[in-house]
């Protein structure tokens, strides 16, 4: 018997597995933001609600009353802010930018939490069975990685979203299910087994893979089959239209990219209704 847990003991730490690790949060989130304060707290509630109890919020050179918005959640503990200066010129740069935040993350959330969603402030984490994610990531605790796809929402025609209704009850058309961004994901991992980042999007593991939500072995970028049945992201990209003319098409000229192509995309995103989030 004695010979046996020793087995154990050592298979455990050969392989980065404690069976008995305990951690102070089952599931969190990391996610860098800028300027968009006043859609945080919606964000927040949602996945509170999907069993999320820690979030650590880099706060890239806002210009809004951001501290205002997250003072409740701070004082909480719930919200750990951490300021991330770190100014960018291009696509690539902000890239750079996001991939240290995600970097930095990962060292402070290896011992606390047990799952780590990486994720923007206008993607909405959640499972179509009704289940909360933190639920659903019980059955995946074999794998160091999790994807989960895109579905992409636009405006829905919506001049600006009234305040105190927010984006889930108003913008309620998406992309169909075949557009080209779908096929993106982000990642949920469990830290202590990763090894490093691979961008925004995906994770180098100490040992194994990542997998969709059908737990079939993650392709990364070269992904031709789009998950979402068990878990899935809602992406408001646009938000409304305020938001896409204001901020999104300036933000993307400035990464030289061409504004038409930016409303092209966005037109796209309103073809399908689906108020799959739709509160009331």
């Amino acid at each position: 018997m004695k010979q046996l847990l020793l087995c154990i003991f050592f298979a455990c730490i050969q392989f980065g597995t404690h069976l008995w690790a305990d951690f102070k949060h089952e599931l969190s989130i990391c996610a860098i933001f800028q300027s968009d304060a006043k859609w945080l707290p919606e964000w927040i509630a949602f996945h509170k609600k999907q069993g999320v109890s820690h979030f650590w919020l880099y706060n890239n050179l806002s210009k809004d009353a951001y501290q205002t918005y997250l003072r409740p959640y701070i004082d909480s503990g719930l919200v750990e802010l951490i300021p991330w200066p770190i100014d960018y010129r291009s696509e690539p740069e902000w890239a750079s930018v996001q991939e240290g935040a995600y970097r930095d993350c990962l060292q402070r959330s290896r011992k606390v939490t047990r799952w780590c969603a990486f994720l923007d402030t206008d993607e909405f984490l959640f499972s179509p069975t009704g289940e909360t994610v933190a639920h659903i990531l019980q059955e995946f605790t074999e794998f160091p990685g999790v994807c989960a796809h895109w579905r992409m929402y636009g405006t829905s025609h919506v001049e600006k979203i009234p305040d105190g209704l927010g984006v889930l009850n108003t913008l309620l058309y998406r992309a169909p299910d075949d557009f080209g961004p779908h096929r993106l994901f982000k990642s949920i991992v469990q830290p202590r087994k990763v090894k490093g980042t691979l961008g925004a999007h995906m994770f180098s593991y100490k040992r194994g893979y990542a997998v969709d939500d059908q737990k079939h072995r993650h392709p990364g970028l070269a992904v031709q089959e789009i998950g979402g049945s068990i878990l899935r992201i809602n992406h408001y990209w646009t938000r409304d239209e305020e938001f896409l003319h204001q901020v999104k098409i300036p933000r993307r000229l400035r990464w030289r990219e061409d504004a038409e192509a930016v409303l092209r995309a966005a037109s796209e995103m309103n073809a399908v209704y689906d108020p799959i989030l739709m509160v009331y």
